[in-house]
């Protein structure tokens, strides 16, 4: 065990020095953002019509009342990957709520609603993970030789993103989040401990989806009981926000 937490805190630190997670706060940031989701969710993916994203980035009508994170690779400067937080408003429902099924929309009434937030537009660019099959969220996969340390980090590319938005609901004082996901994702995000309960049943939405939601809580306190190599990455970001409710309640020393 004390082993296996040596090689946890390792790769944390190799990831640190390979990657930076960062708000993408000002119009040039958030241009970054718009044209890998343009690549992704337009390109490769017919998710979103081309022809209604000009300039090649891709924009909707929830973006001017979300945060958007991205992923810098250090040494290229190139933006690996972006996720957006959607917070919720009185007047306007959040997107998950458009597609829910009775079952679900009876759930989602009982949650919070001034502080219930949605993750979502959660891509990772093409250079920066496998072209396989679903992988599409996890990991890297370029022909370019690297060197052995940059390797070791690369499929645990989705942490950065991962922390980023733990960070900004933390900082948003956001209680529950939502996420409209496909079972691979569910999968990689159970493999960190963070398991999301379902909604509702599937939705077409993109594909064949799950509406899903978790309590930021139970979420990373399940992540730091377990001790793995995302809280080991994340839990500065934790402590970073102690001064919030719900960032004292979580962000206790391991």
């Amino acid at each position: 065990m004390l082993e296996m937490s040596r090689n946890f805190c390792e790769l944390s630190k190799l990831y640190t020095n390979h990657f930076d997670v960062i708000r993408a706060d000002t119009p040039a940031l958030l241009d970054r953002v718009y044209e890998i989701r343009y690549q992704v969710y337009c390109l490769e993916n017919a998710f979103e019509d081309p022809a209604q994203n000009h300039g090649g980035r891709e924009i909707d009508t929830d973006d001017d009342r979300a945060a958007h994170v991205l992923l810098i690779h250090r040494e290229s400067g190139e933006a690996a990957g972006t996720a957006r937080v959607i917070f919720p408003e009185r007047q306007r429902p959040l997107p998950v709520e458009r597609i829910l099924d009775p079952v679900g929309q009876r759930l989602f009434r009982r949650l919070p609603a001034q502080t219930t937030g949605e993750v979502s537009r959660f891509a990772v660019s093409k250079a920066f993970r496998r072209r396989r099959g679903e992988d599409r969220y996890a990991d890297v996969g370029d022909s370019a030789p690297r060197a052995l340390a940059e390797q070791r980090v690369m499929p645990f590319i989705t942490f950065g993103l991962l922390r980023g938005i733990v960070g900004t609901c933390l900082q948003s004082g956001l209680t529950h989040t939502t996420a409209v996901m496909e079972p691979p994702l569910i999968r990689l995000l159970k493999r960190f401990g963070l398991d999301f309960q379902s909604v509702g049943g599937l939705v077409e939405y993109h594909g064949v989806r799950q509406p899903c939601v978790a309590r930021l809580h139970d979420l990373i306190d399940h992540a730091r009981c377990e001790r793995n190599s995302l809280w080991l990455y994340a839990k500065d970001e934790v402590s970073r926000h102690r001064d919030h409710s719900l960032g004292r309640v979580l962000a206790r020393p391991v």
